[in-house]
């Protein structure tokens, strides 16, 4: 490996290192192949200590240039300790009209951060679960190759007290 290639993966270490130490939780799952099948289930499970704290929760979708569409459906479903179920429809745009894509890049590799849930509390602390499907029409949707789930803390200087 050359000196500048040794250059660049460093410095993108470095990036994503130092941009998600806030993080409480961060998971990503791979798509195999880049090909999401429609019954496909992506699944985190998220161990929730702290029921005081307010947390935004985000989504993040990795696309390659193979993803043929300019949006991307998705379909929610989170299980809270108590068996609580909650259940959402998200709609992220990865391009803009002309089909540039709107995301941050590294090489052929673009990732989209979404939000998910916005300054909530977990009322319970425990396990909670979270399973997404592509809402699409493709049986096969082509071009994603990651799915993440991150569970940040938002400072108490962010948020007014309920």
């Amino acid at each position: 490996m050359n000196k500048q290639c040794m250059w660049v993966f460093a410095a993108v270490a470095i990036l994503f290192i130092g941009c998600n130490q806030t993080a409480v939780y961060e998971q990503y799952e791979g798509i195999s192949n880049e090909q999401w099948e429609m019954q496909d289930t992506l699944c985190f499970s998220v161990p929730i200590t702290d029921t005081t704290g307010h947390y935004n929760v985000l989504l993040h979708i990795r696309n390659t240039e193979l993803y043929p569409y300019q949006n991307l459906w998705l379909f929610t479903r989170s299980t809270a300790p108590d068996s609580t179920i909650a259940s959402d429809t998200l709609e992220c745009y990865l391009a803009d009209n002309s089909g540039k894509w709107i995301n941050s890049s590294l090489l052929s590799i673009h990732e989209m951060p979404l939000l998910y849930m916005n300054n909530i509390r977990f009322p319970k602390e425990g396990m909670y679960t979270f399973h997404i499907v592509h809402g699409m029409r493709d049986s096969i949707l082509q071009g994603i190759s990651h799915i993440g789930l991150s569970v940040e803390p938002i400072s108490k200087t962010k948020y007014v007290e309920e």
